[in-house]
């Protein structure tokens, strides 16, 4: 583009004759709106010309500026650029957003510039909320630490794809593409994929609530593979039940490896439940019934508010007596059963850390036992999965294994008969988790 310096900076007047518009539209009342560069007071030496949304009325204008400065020949790039790139699409979304503005103006009566700067000086401070320090607030506003780690972990990430920060409105789908492309490339798999972009999508979600964002761009979340793959089949199990390390391992080696396999078992025996709830699981009186069983509510739930779900009760199978009898204390009603998980934390931030360490010592180690037996490698929570996974082909009733998972969710009159199952059947079912359904 041939600039005429003249057009540009030759007079005071406002409206320059000669620039051409990043975009603009008339209204029905007669309201002229572009996206223009605001000369009114830039200067050649200087080279920063503000990019701003001019609307005329009657003769009068109005600047609503974008907060991003150009030279000439930047303009002129963003002139060429098609209107769904950065940084052009987020300059097209304020004008359009002051586009919409007037239209409701119009809708309401006669339109007034005035109205317009009172309205938009109010949506002006939504455009400074920028998306890092909204992120961050967000996930630090999460009750349950986890929840919070993963907002962190999140952001880190996006961090990482785009080091400096923009406003919440500037972010699009075709942004949040690349971030996704980029977290491919640097090797995550489908599920950490999925939990970022997901923590993305509940940030977004929340800024649309708060009014900062109209809507929220479209997130395509990859479909992870964990529902479809992360389980064993009962005869892999059983291989890990009988595992005996190498004789060749060293015995450090051969102690750590052991205990992670009974760590992941005891996991398993315990109804698949989450590592935090076998740390908080506490002994009563109910193991000391005929048929003695551990009871608990599930962490989830409890913290969700659901108090009134009913109690979790795990049958006392031969494999979990003989993991209770090797890592469990002595029985002393209202005592933690394992509490080497926790160890001396107390705040809820430390425990979440310490198991946290104790997922992280099953999955850092069991690896070598999977490639000793010739199995795929797992993590502490296949555990719940592969319970899940082998009462489901032995064909008991999805009432049962949604009481004994704690599943919250589901036909609620069914819930009601859960209570039913005696605890000679909560044993019968138990005992199967080590036999294969094909050899019945």
């Amino acid at each position: 583009m041939n600039w005429n310096e003249k057009q540009v900076y030759g007079n005071s007047d406002a409206h320059r004759v000669g620039i051409d518009t990043l975009a603009e539209e008339t209204t029905k009342s007669g309201v002229f709106i572009s996206l223009t560069l605001d000369v009114r007071h830039a200067t050649l030496e200087q080279g920063n010309i503000p990019i701003a949304v001019r609307v005329t009325f009657q003769r009068q204008r109005a600047y609503f500026r974008s907060g991003t400065k150009v030279n000439l020949a930047e303009y002129d790039r963003l002139l060429r650029m098609r209107r769904n790139h950065e940084p052009k699409a987020s300059l097209i979304r304020m004008f359009e957003d002051i586009v919409r503005s007037v239209q409701e103006i119009e809708k309401q009566g006669v339109f007034s510039l005035n109205v317009l700067q009172e309205r938009h000086s109010k949506r002006s401070i939504t455009l400074k909320i920028t998306l890092f320090n909204y992120w961050d607030s967000v996930g630090k506003s999460k009750v349950a630490q986890k929840t919070k780690e993963q907002y962190r972990q999140a952001l880190s990430k996006f961090r990482q794809f785009r080091d400096r920060d923009m406003p919440i409105k500037a972010i699009t789908a075709n942004i949040i593409r690349e971030w996704d492309k980029y977290m491919v490339e640097q090797g995550h798999s489908a599920d950490t994929r999925s939990i970022y972009l997901r923590a993305l999508r509940a940030v977004l979600n929340q800024a649309k609530e708060d009014e900062i964002i109209q809507t929220v761009p479209k997130i395509a979340v990859p479909k992870g593979r964990r529902r479809e793959e992360n389980y064993l089949h009962v005869e892999d199990i059983i291989k890990l039940r009988d595992f005996v390390p190498p004789a060749d391992w060293d015995e450090n080696k051969r102690e750590v490896v052991q205990r992670a396999v009974d760590y992941w078992l005891l996991l398993y025996c315990l109804n698949g439940c989450n590592s935090i709830d076998a740390a908080k699981l506490r002994w009563n009186k109910d193991y000391k019934n005929a048929l003695p069983e551990l009871t608990f509510q599930r962490s989830k739930t409890t913290r969700d508010g659901l108090d009134s779900m009913p109690i979790i009760r795990v049958p006392i199978i031969s494999e979990l007596k003989r993991l209770i009898d090797k890592y469990a204390s002595d029985y002393q009603d209202g005592q933690l059963v394992f509490p080497f998980i926790i160890g001396n934390a107390e705040s809820e931030k430390q425990i979440n850390s310490r198991v946290h360490d104790f997922n992280d010592q099953i999955r850092t180690s069991i690896v070598y036992a999977c490639e000793v037996l010739g199995i795929k490698e797992i993590t502490a929570q296949y555990a719940r999965n592969s319970f899940i996974t082998t009462l489901t082909h032995h064909g008991i009733s999805d009432v049962y294994i949604d009481r004994a998972v704690g599943h919250t969710t589901g036909n609620r009159i069914l819930r009601g008969y859960q209570g039913q199952f005696s605890d000679k059947q909560r044993l019968k079912f138990n005992k199967l988790l080590f036999t294969n359904p094909e050899d019945e």
